[in-house]
């Protein structure tokens, strides 16, 4: 948001909350990576979390029309409505309601991120919020951060039971988009399926073209903290290694070759 659309909502006092889905997520062990892992490591991870943001700024959107004012292409609306926001190692995405499971397509974000050997942790929540690029407050916020941070330190990302109703209600399909874990909590399944191909039969799966080295990274961590006797790090990674066969619950035969 430009500082001119800022203060022309405080001054004719336009400014409100929408009702609106967001996700907030963070890096699991953050502090601790800054302090021990490789620099250029750490910029990839963030790097993954500032690509989202930036194809969802103002300065972005406006591109964008300009371009199809000019008859280039026609700009998908919805996509317009999406807001990001970024900070360190926190990342708050926020869609309209209407939008319903599409908020679950966060999976890719975090399964990007658990590639290159990072765990996320967050909430999903509905409600009143303001969020324009990097300003972001309101209920539904303060939710998602309540249920993130009262949660066990497991890397998960949980549906809150507000979401589950209103998708429920609107009849929106969720398509194994979302899994019950080992304490009844309903997570996002960081592998959905994409798409199915009539002809072969084949199951396009969200994120499988780097599953080797995902399950790599979480046998190599759980093997390191074993040595180590970390029993909080290795309660992680070894939770993320059985939520593995959760998100493939449907489809076993395809990561049955990594595990």
């Amino acid at each position: 948001m430009t500082e001119e659309k800022l203060k022309e909502q405080i001054e004719e006092k336009k400014a409100q909350y929408e009702e609106r889905l967001v996700a907030y997520i963070d890096i699991l062990g953050w502090k601790g990576a800054t302090e021990t892992e490789d620099l250029n490591l750490l910029l990839e991870a963030v790097g993954i979390l500032h690509v989202e943001a930036e194809s969802h700024n103002e300065q972005y959107r406006q591109e964008l029309l300009k371009k199809e004012a000019l008859g280039r292409f026609k700009v998908n609306k919805m996509f317009l409505e999406i807001q990001v926001s970024v900070f360190s190692d926190h990342i708050i995405i926020s869609k309209p309601v209407s939008f319903g499971g599409r908020i679950l397509s966060i999976h890719s974000l975090c399964a990007k991120l658990l590639a290159a050997g990072f765990l996320t942790r967050g909430a999903i929540t509905i409600g009143k919020l303001y969020h324009k690029d990097n300003i972001v407050f309101g209920p539904a916020l303060n939710h998602a951060v309540d249920i993130e941070q009262a949660q066990p330190h497991l890397p998960r990302i949980e549906c809150d039971e507000t979401v589950l109703k209103y998708l429920e209600n609107s009849k929106k399909d969720l398509s194994g988009q979302l899994v019950q874990d080992k304490y009844g909590k309903n997570i996002v399944n960081l592998y959905p399926v994409m798409a199915y191909v009539t002809d072969t039969k084949e199951v396009i799966i969200s994120g499988d073209e780097y599953l080797d080295v995902t399950i790599s990274k979480i046998k190599e961590n759980i093997s390191t903290f074993e040595k180590q006797k970390d029993e909080k790090k290795l309660e992680k990674w070894l939770y993320i290694y059985d939520c593995m066969s959760l998100f493939f619950k449907a489809y076993p035969d395809k990561i049955k070759p990594y595990l």
